[in-house]
């Protein structure tokens, strides 16, 4: 079963569907309540990203020249 999120309409069903798959053992206000912060599906992308803001840092702060590179026209 493919499910389709159809967003911006009034007539979207999804919750309703996924509460009616009895494998997920989920009532609708339960899922609705997994998907209302948004941010939490960023998983570690977050931590992933401090991470690497963290080391552009570091490298930019040992070779500044580096870090004000600026490249010339391809063509």
């Amino acid at each position: 079963m493919r499910l389709k999120m159809r967003q911006g309409r009034a007539d979207n069903d999804l919750f309703d569907r996924l509460a009616a798959d009895q494998r997920l053992g989920l009532d609708r206000a339960a899922i609705a309540a997994l998907v209302s912060d948004p941010i939490e599906f960023t998983g570690a992308a977050r931590s992933q990203t401090r991470a690497v803001v963290r080391r552009v840092e570091e490298l930019a702060a040992q070779h500044p020249e580096a870090a004000a590179y600026a490249p010339g026209a391809i063509l």
